[in-house]
């Protein structure tokens, strides 16, 4: 039993092992990662948006919900109104830095996708926590965390310049409120994560209808059921 509960666990060690292995020898740049601290850091500026977009829906998958794919709807709405804006600026085409991005899916970085990624998501999951009072706050600093440290990246390496990362986060804000508010307004408030990124979740159960039999005694003789 021991073994199979701990099967699952290695297959993840390994298949991360396998990613960093493969962005080491240059599958997505020329030139290779390596590992130093900064490298790391770099990798993990990469690939975060695309683990945070597949745990969001895996969240959703395991609670047996749809939350995951409206934020995965809204995401990529987001990624449209970012790539509008980008052509339409026209403004600091990509780089071939290694740390800029594992896919080049637009020509050019201002406003910064990743950047509006990581605060639609932000906003989107912070909203209903607020509501119902009840924060997770390891949650909300990793999320800063990963933030910080894309924005350090990108702009170290040329990435973006300081103006993407401002107007993607703007977006991103601007746009997560929205879609919040739109969800809401529409009143299906059960495609929202109120509950789901809880560290101290609380389950409530209402008992179902009960029914009781009395006996009335009286001077130790029974004179009725009711």
């Amino acid at each position: 039993m021991k073994n199979n509960l701990v099967y699952p666990y290695k297959i993840i060690y390994n298949n991360i092992l396998i990613l960093f292995y493969y962005i080491n020898m240059g599958l997505y740049s020329g030139e290779g990662i390596k590992f130093s601290l900064v490298d790391v850091f770099g990798t993990l500026s990469m690939v975060s948006p695309f683990l945070l977009a597949f745990l969001m829906v895996m969240i959703s998958i395991i609670n047996s919900n749809i939350k995951g794919f409206v934020y995965l709807c809204g995401l990529v709405l987001l990624f449209g109104i970012v790539y509008l804006f980008q052509q339409t600026m026209a403004s600091h085409p990509v780089t071939t830095n290694k740390f800029c991005s594992l896919f080049n899916l637009t020509n050019y970085t201002v406003p910064s996708f990743n950047s509006a990624l990581y605060m639609y998501t932000l906003i989107y999951i912070i909203l209903p926590m607020i509501v119902i009072k009840m924060i997770n706050f390891p949650l909300i600093i990793v999320l800063l965390l990963l933030y910080i440290i894309d924005c350090v990246i990108k702009g170290t390496n040329g990435c973006t310049p300081p103006i993407g990362i401002l107007m993607g986060s703007f977006l991103g804000l601007f746009f997560g409120l929205v879609w919040y508010l739109t969800i809401k307004s529409s009143g299906n408030t059960n495609l929202l994560y109120y509950d789901d990124l809880i560290s101290n979740k609380i389950a409530c159960s209402k008992p179902t209808q009960q029914k009781f039999k009395c006996q009335v005694y009286k001077n130790g003789e029974l004179i009725q059921n009711i």
